[in-house]
């Protein structure tokens, strides 16, 4: 069981390294959650934030996996066929991205005018969710400095 964690953490790791997507949606995500810390709007609302957040990132791995299935595939030969798949999933993960635009659209503006309320009480659950949220992705890459060492033969994998 650790080594399927390893593994997947790995091909986290791999994709916000390698994909530029990534590295957006992995920004984005952590600009979300910094604004629901200090706006603190009600827990449901973080927690759809935090679960569609969580789906982007998901669909960009989807894609980064099929993308790279295609091209071991098709051996770097253009194909038609390879081409639709790699465009296909693309268009999921701008769905899913699409989604969840959308969804921090209405969040934020059914919590106007927002409030600082970063040292209040006032949803403390929103707040404990957000950080929550932070710290792992935050831990996220932490270790993908690690693992970018790990890749430059700089530290060994234990």
């Amino acid at each position: 069981m650790p080594r399927s964690f390893a593994a997947a953490f790995a091909g986290m790791c791999h994709a916000l390294v390698a994909e530029r997507n990534m590295k957006i949606h992995y920004t984005a995500a952590n600009v979300v959650l910094v604004w629901a810390l200090c706006v603190r709007p009600p827990l449901a609302v973080t927690t759809t934030l935090v679960v569609v957040s969580c789906l982007v990132m998901a669909a960009e791995l989807v894609n980064t996996a099929v993308e790279r299935v295609v091209d071991l595939a098709s051996e770097g030969k253009h194909s038609a066929i390879a081409k639709a798949a790699k465009d296909t999933a693309a268009g999921a993960a701008l769905m899913v991205s699409a989604g969840a635009i959308a969804v921090g659209g209405f969040a934020m503006a059914e919590t106007w005018p927002w409030h600082w309320r970063g040292l209040s009480e006032v949803h403390m659950g929103s707040a404990v969710l957000a950080l929550v949220g932070l710290v792992m992705l935050w831990i996220w890459g932490l270790c993908v400095r690690y693992w970018r060492g790990c890749q430059d033969g700089k530290q060994e994998v234990k």
